[in-house]
Order: structure tokens, then sequence, then C-alpha cells
């Protein structure tokens, strides 16, 4: 389950819990009876974290700082692991991570190359994925299954900004899933893709 929003880190924290969220829809200017218990995720070394996504077993993703940068991280049984980058990147970000432990988001691949360097990586067992893009040079990995296909955004070739689409990524293959509007959308528009575990994407 990814969690929304893009944002810097700040502190990761983790909330076990119940929320009876009919109840608290039926009585709005009541609060809900919750229960849960907040865990400081910590950092990986710098000031700040932010959680991202969670799964079923519990374990949590997203960017924490490191000493000068910012790394994805998989936190897991109270220890959080720094995911590194692609290639020599000094950047990433984790945005999603399915029941297998596998890990999707976003590198920088090289920061001589200039603004526009990410690309969307798939972590699984130690080892993190470049995914490619759709002919541009940026893609941005935001959603994964239990099947191990994943989703994001990604520019085409011949890109002028702000033009992303929507990709499906599976055996080693990223699709372009089109838009709407044509070719191409901004990226504000397009949303951010998700995808269920029978392999139908949403976005």
């Amino acid at each position: 389950m990814r969690l929304s929003g893009r944002h810097r880190p700040s502190r990761a924290l983790l909330l076990w819990g119940f929320f009876p969220y009919s109840a608290y829809l039926a009585q709005a200017q009541t609060p809900p009876d919750c229960r849960y218990a907040v865990t400081d995720l910590g950092t990986l070394g710098g000031p700040g974290a932010n959680a991202m996504g969670i799964n079923q077993n519990g374990q949590v993703v997203g960017v924490a700082d490191t000493f000068g940068s910012a790394h994805a991280f998989l936190w897991d049984q109270g220890q959080m692991a720094d995911l590194g980058t692609l290639a020599i990147g000094t950047i990433s970000e984790a945005y999603d991570v399915n029941d297998l432990g596998e890990v999707v988001g976003w590198s920088e691949i090289d920061p001589a190359l200039g603004f526009y360097t990410w690309h969307a990586f798939l972590w699984s067992d130690g080892a993190m994925i470049d995914l490619g893009t759709l002919g541009g040079p940026e893609s941005i990995g935001l959603a994964i299954n239990n099947r191990s296909q994943a989703v994001g955004d990604s520019n085409p070739a011949g890109w002028q900004y702000p033009d992303y689409r929507s990709f499906l990524w599976q055996d080693g293959t990223m699709y372009d899933l089109g838009s709407f509007d044509g070719p191409s959308v901004g990226g504000a528009n397009i949303g951010d893709p998700c995808i269920n575990n029978s392999h139908c994407p949403l976005s």
C-alpha cells in the first residue's frame, strides 16, 4: 500500500492500530475511538525520514536522510536498510513495497547529466534494477503488486516538459499505457498510478 504524497524527509513514524472508519463517517463531529502505537523508524544517519508505503507484513519504505544526501529505505522488524542508488547516483526514494518485500521508487543515475537523470527502480533480494524509460530521460516507479508488476510515470521519446505517460513494467519490459488526452499529458494531470493484484493498473 502506497501512502499519498511526495515529501522531503522530516521524521518517519509508523502507527499500529485500529480506526473504525465507518463509525467516524457516521459521526463526523465525534473523534473516532482509535487505539494505536507510534514507532519512530529512525533515519540513515541524517536528521529526518519520510515513510511512503507499507505492506501487509509491516515492512515500510520511504526516503531517509544520509550524511549529505537522501536514500530509499526498507524498514523491517526494527531495522532500516539503505537501498542505495542506481549507477553512480546520489539520491533515491522508495514509494511502494509489495508483500514479497519488493520495492519500487526512483533513483538518480548520474548527477553529471543534469536535472532529468532519474529512473524507476525495482529493488528485490538486495539488488536494485533499473526499469528504464519510455524513450525519454526520466521515469518514476510508484506502485507494485504481488505479481511483481510495477507502474509509474515516464517521458516518451521526443518529449517536451511536462510530457509524462503512465507505464506498466512486467517481466523486464516497460509498456506505454497511453493517456486519455492524446499521445502524452502533463504529469500533474495523469495522477498517481496504482495496480491491484489482478494486474489491473489504475491512474
